[in-house]
């Protein structure tokens, strides 16, 4: 079923109020804020909700000169954007170019003709289909939704101190302790707002936020929609925004994606300065805007110039181009009112430090609990240990396992979960060790590889197959350079 979130300027109201009529004598289900925010609630944790919810199909947004300048309407987009809802629709009302966020969205042009736009949007939203369903989200490990935690799940999900560390190898269930442990709490009475949950990419926080919604409902845990699920950057974004450190933007600023950096800012700065750029047999380095914006991104995620993950260029970052990325990225950024995603996190570990932001307070949070903290880098570490140590006491649950730490090339640091004793001196560690997904002789030939490529400090674990009546068919392969390999692995 279509139910479609009209967001608007209030200079816009005649053209929503109209949208709204006619939408819903069509017998589309529509949500606008003045028509069915109640009176007395509050409006933006009302507007949150329902982009939260999961009942949102389409966000129809209202483009004119005036939503594009306003803060609420962008917000708005960037909370739908974040809770995945798939379909925002730009309704082109006057000339107003379109904000960064929508740039790339297909719009539906009322300038000249309401009455032909209008049939353009219906048929439109006649040919939505709903998504599969929730279970095709489920991984393959998962078992139906009513099953019982096994002694090891439940002790770790229901823990009760106020530091715990959860080492959960391949396929031990961590996700269905994450499940477990909102039920939990939820049952104990906390309140839904205080349980915010983080997981490493949007992908992954909207797989998750799905798993822990169906399972709480199944047990009669119905707050559950109101918890936040999100990545660490939305996180540290929101404590920004609602901090008032983002006013210096028109708008809310949006977070540049993998596409934009590379085909709207790094194209933008090597136009505007390649002539400062280093230059090879007298030709500018190809890729040299992506060269000096990586090498920044390195220093945003570790603190650290040249850190050993980071691969440098051939020929190093000069002083000359440090000085024009560092121009032009306030320039970008402003005009364009957007954030380069490596900018979040070291920006509010900034402001913490200086005693400017308190994201413990701003955020309301009682309970973080963050997935794959394996693959966080060391700004993101020093980001969740302040929030953890911030006014009010915060209960902090990280899950994770170091020895499925692979993101290196994004400056993972393993150490922050192997050292997590060392910064909470009081924690508490449980591991998972019944593996579901690999038979005994799969998990002993990976276990063997892993240990003889075993990093320092690396955790003890001892993990046994559930299924000892299968030992599994393991195949060799060796290649004589990656290329050979990579074609394997796709063609295999």
């Amino acid at each position: 079923m279509v139910f479609a979130f009209i967001s608007y300027s209030r200079k816009n109201d005649d053209f929503a109020d109209r949208l709204k009529t006619d939408l819903t004598d069509a017998r589309i289900q529509v949500w606008q804020d003045r028509k069915n925010i109640r009176r007395g609630k509050n409006w933006d944790s009302s507007i949150e909700e329902i982009l939260r919810s999961k009942r949102i199909t389409h966000v129809l947004f209202v483009q004119s000169e005036d939503s594009v300048k306003s803060d609420i309407v962008i917000s708005e987009l960037s909370e739908a954007f974040e809770n995945g809802i798939k379909y925002i629709i730009p309704l082109i009302i006057d000339d107003s170019k379109a904000p960064l966020i929508v740039k790339r969205r297909n719009p539906i042009d009322f300038r000249v003709d309401y009455a032909a736009a209008f049939e353009e949007l219906l048929a439109e939203l006649d040919a939505y289909t709903e998504d599969q369903p929730f279970d095709q989200y489920m991984s393959s490990d998962s078992s139906p939704v009513m099953r019982t935690p096994t002694p090891w799940q439940k002790r770790a999900a229901r823990e009760t101190a106020s530091h715990i560390r959860l080492v959960a190898g391949p396929g031990t269930g961590k996700s269905f302790v994450i499940e477990e442990r909102v039920r939990w709490l939820l049952e104990r009475g906390v309140p839904p707002k205080s349980i915010f949950v983080v997981s490493f990419t949007r992908a992954s926080s909207a797989d998750l936020k799905k798993r822990i919604v169906k399972y709480c409902e199944a047990h009669n845990q119905f707050s559950v929609r109101s918890i936040s699920v999100s990545t660490l950057h939305s996180l540290a974004f929101k404590a920004l925004r609602r901090s008032g450190f983002l006013s210096k933007y028109a708008t809310t600023p949006r977070v540049l994606d993998d596409w934009e950096l590379e085909n709207v800012f790094d194209e933008e700065f090597k136009a505007e300065y390649s002539s400062a750029f280093a230059k090879k047999n007298d030709r500018v380095v190809t890729n040299r805007a992506s060269e000096i914006r990586l090498f920044y991104e390195a220093l945003w995620s570790t603190g650290k110039k040249n850190p050993s993950e980071y691969e440098m260029p051939e020929i190093p970052v000069s002083d000359e181009e440090k000085l024009k990325f560092e121009n032009f990225l306030r320039s970008f950024t402003t005009v364009y009112s957007c954030v380069l995603p490596g900018q979040i996190v070291p920006e509010c570990v900034s402001r913490i430090r200086s005693g400017l932001l308190d994201p413990t307070a701003v955020l309301n949070i009682g309970h973080l609990i963050v997935d794959e903290y394996q693959d966080l880098n060391s700004s993101d570490v020093e980001f969740i240990d302040a929030v953890a140590g911030g006014s009010s006491p915060v209960n902090l649950y990280v899950l994770g396992d170091d020895d499925q730490s692979i993101y290196s090339f994004r400056f993972a640091y393993p150490l922050g979960i192997q050292t997590f004793h060392d910064r909470y001196s009081g924690a508490k560690t449980h591991v998972l060790q019944e593996c579901f997904r690999c038979t005994p002789q799969i998990l002993k030939e990976a276990t063997g590889l892993i240990l003889r490529n075993a990093m320092p400090q690396r955790l003890d674990k001892n993990i046994v197959s559930v299924h000892e009546d299968i030992q599994g068919v393991i195949n060799r392969y060796r290649f004589t350079n990656e290329q050979c390999e990579a074609r394997f692995i796709a063609h295999g």
